[in-house]
């Protein structure tokens, strides 16, 4: 679902939800990401979450030149 100011992705999977919402700060090179997850079921539930972030210390382009990438 896209917003004007926000994307939300949404999952339905085994009694599952899981949301996910998806800003950008307007003017800074910042993006903010709130994942809800809901158990719509009774039984008790495990659930791992996995976050990955590539940091890049040089500027954009030359991050985008390099061979390994």
């Amino acid at each position: 679902i896209f917003h004007q100011h926000k994307a939300e992705f949404q999952h339905h999977q085994d009694g599952i939800t899981a949301t996910m919402t998806v800003s950008v700060v307007p003017g800074d090179d910042l993006e903010l990401r709130r994942i809800a997850i809901v158990n719509e079921t009774s039984e008790r539930r495990r659930v791992a979450v996995t976050s990955h972030a590539e940091i890049v210390l040089a500027p954009p382009e030359e991050d985008r030149r390099h061979p390994a990438f």
